[in-house]
Formats: C-alpha cells, sequence, structure tokens
C-alpha cells in the first residue's frame, strides 16, 4: 500500500525557501566584519573589530587601537590611535570569508581567520 499526500503548492514554497535560507546561513558563516580574529602571520597576533568602529590589534605584547569604516565599495579605512606613532592609515580592499576576513591592496595586507 503506497501512502501519498499532496502538498498546497504556496505552503511547499514557503517550507523551501524557509529550508534553502538555513541552509545559506548555515554555509556562508557571519558577513559581518565585526568579530575578533587571528592573524595568519605565525605571531598569534589577534584583531577584533568592533561595533563602534573600534579595531583593538594585539601582536607580540603589545596592544594598538585603531579605527575602522567602510568606505564606497568593498574598501575599509583603518586609522592608527595616538599612540601609534610612525603608523600610516590604510585603505585596504577586503572581503569576508566563510571563515575570516581577507585585506587586500595596502600595506596592512593579511588574511585574518575567526574565532
Amino acid at each position: 500500500m503506497q501512502i501519498t499526500q499532496r502538498l498546497n503548492p504556496s505552503r511547499f514554497r514557503a517550507v523551501s525557501t524557509t529550508a534553502f535560507a538555513l541552509f545559506l546561513t548555515a554555509c556562508s558563516g557571519s558577513s559581518t566584519i565585526e568579530g575578533k580574529y587571528r592573524a595568519d602571520d605565525g605571531a598569534g597576533s589577534t584583531a577584533e573589530f568592533m561595533s563602534d568602529g573600534t579595531l583593538i590589534f594585539i601582536s607580540g605584547g603589545q596592544q594598538g587601537v585603531w579605527k575602522w569604516a567602510k568606505l564606497d565599495g568593498d574598501c575599509l579605512k583603518l586609522d592608527p590611535g595616538s599612540g601609534l606613532p610612525g603608523t600610516k592609515s590604510a585603505v585596504c580592499g577586503y572581503s569576508v570569508l566563510a571563515n575570516g576576513l581577507r585585506l587586500t591592496n595596502c600595506h596592512l595586507a593579511m588574511t585574518l581567520t575567526r574565532l
């Protein structure tokens, strides 16, 4: 004996759309810059992008406070805090990865892995 059940087309569409959206969310990782990362520099450096535009970068036991802001397109402006003499601002290209963040086309270019 075979049992078949007919699904209401509108309900099927709603369930399918919801399932697909959940699948994309689960596979794509976070799409925001905010969060804590480890730099792939071999030194154990970390960077934390905070929602208020502050970036805390720790490397070799030294902490630097920066400001960050998204610009038009895929650009990110990074400005060093006053306690970082000799360090200059940068405008970098960026891309949010499934497991991190990549900064490109600037003197601060690096790949960061989300913690």
